[in-house]
């Protein structure tokens, strides 16, 4: 069963006598212990006091590695004010996760099957996606315009147009990327991307027509050293930074890039998605901020390529469920709903071919003879985790998530017994 993190009020610290807890430190008016669901249920169901912090013990000792006992305190007192109260809004996205390792462990499954287990598995990565375009479109994309959701569609593959150009003339993404970098990938979006400008041309937005929109390459990056100049120019222009040995982590587009270095500055890339640095900022303490840093600092030429391409693939998948999502909404406009069902087909098959080579956001590295298996605990995973959250939704403020994490059980449900043909009842 799943172990998580929760933080209780002292109040409460008897409610743990004679319960599988294991308290991992205490501050002034409480603890934070890990529980696995049965026992947190119970304590839930009495006092709504109980914090969950963390969804998986794991997630918890990843933050909190390289902290002392009292930057770890910080972290807590941190995650407890400012991400403790939206958790539940915050395991859709926990959950969205889990499904981009399954839609990953599919594809690489299914180069390890007879023909018929490949049919099976197709029908199992297209519902995968079906389930990642709902859990980021209900709510966002559903009620938009047609217009306005298509021009999400287009400004979606000019930056990846422009991202994939990058990457092939810069070669910052190794050899690791160089596969998904061929010339047919690029004039494929091209391609969506000439048919969405002539589709909102038909819809009275003219001004994409003839030209894509622009697309700014951002980037999470160390710049050192750290002098007056520089950061009177970041405080200038309002852009956030943060101190870092002896130079400034912070955001900058690749385009800002070599006049840096022709100031006499080095820049080094943390973060492919300077948005992923953003959400940081507001996430994690500055110890945990400095830890997370080194990480990324430390993992040489290798860890950079591979940091490249999974930005690139991440980017794809974004896109792919974008267009499903417009797909969704243009059933009422038959001429845009063919283009798109087209372009939704095509990108499929493109994206299923790209993680059989490169299969991305893995939390264990498996063989293909393997990812079966690996399949099948992963979607048990997530049907204990929507389960557990569908109780926690109880709550009469979290009450309008239930109906999505009972709606997400019923789908894993339904794939584990699609899943079963094929590994004889083992999932």
């Amino acid at each position: 069963m799943p172990e998580r993190v929760f933080h209780l009020p002292a109040r409460l610290a008897d409610s743990l006598l004679e319960r599988r807890a294991e308290v991992l430190g205490r501050t002034r008016d409480g603890l934070w212990v890990s529980l696995e669901d049965r026992e947190s249920l119970e304590i839930f169901e009495r006092d709504s006091a109980l914090a969950l912090l963390y969804f998986a013990r794991a997630e918890y000792e990843s933050a909190i590695r390289g902290l002392s006992v009292a930057q770890i305190e910080e972290a807590i007192r941190w995650r407890l004010a400012r991400w403790a109260p939206v958790a539940l809004e915050n395991a859709l996205f926990w959950i969205y996760r889990r499904e981009r390792e399954r839609l990953s462990l599919v594809a690489l499954a299914g180069t390890h099957v007879p023909a018929a287990g490949e049919q099976v598995l197709h029908r199992h990565f297209d519902e995968t996606l079906r389930m990642l375009a709902d859990l980021v479109g209900r709510g966002r994309y559903d009620s938009l315009p047609i217009a306005e959701l298509l021009v999400f569609v287009l400004e979606g593959d000019a930056l990846l147009i422009a991202e994939e150009e990058y990457l092939r003339q810069s070669g910052d993404g190794g050899e690791d990327a160089a596969p998904l970098l061929g010339t047919d990938a690029i004039e494929a979006r091209r391609r969506y991307a000439r048919a969405s400008g002539a589709a909102l041309d038909r819809l009275g937005r003219h001004e994409f027509r003839e030209l894509l929109p622009y697309s700014e390459l951002e980037r999470g990056i160390f710049i050192s050293p750290r002098d007056d100049q520089l950061l009177s120019g970041l405080r200038w222009l309002h852009v956030p930074f943060t101190p870092w040995r002896d130079g400034v982590v912070t955001r900058r587009s690749v385009r800002q890039i070599p006049e840096l270095i022709g100031r006499g500055k080095s820049v080094a890339v943390l973060y492919w998605n300077s948005g992923e640095w953003l959400e940081q900022l507001d996430e994690l303490t500055s110890a945990q901020l400095e830890c997370e840093y080194e990480r990324r600092a430390t993992g040489g030429k290798s860890g950079l390529a591979q940091a490249a391409t999974e930005h690139l693939v991440s980017l794809r998948l974004e896109q792919a469920l974008l267009r499903r999502n417009l797909l969704l909404s243009s059933k009422d406009a038959p001429e845009l709903a063919s283009m798109v069902d087209e372009q939704v087909a095509a990108e499929t098959r493109a994206l299923r071919s790209t993680l059989e080579v490169r299969p991305s956001w893995m939390t264990r590295q498996v063989a293909a003879g393997e990812a079966l298996l690996r399949l099948a605990e992963v979607e048990q995973g997530v049907i204990e985790d929507a389960t557990f959250f569908s109780r926690l939704s109880a709550d009469p403020t979290k009450v309008a998530l239930r109906p999505r994490f009972q709606g997400i059980v019923e789908q894993e449900r339904q794939a584990v017994a699609r899943l079963a043909t094929l590994t004889g009842g083992v999932s």
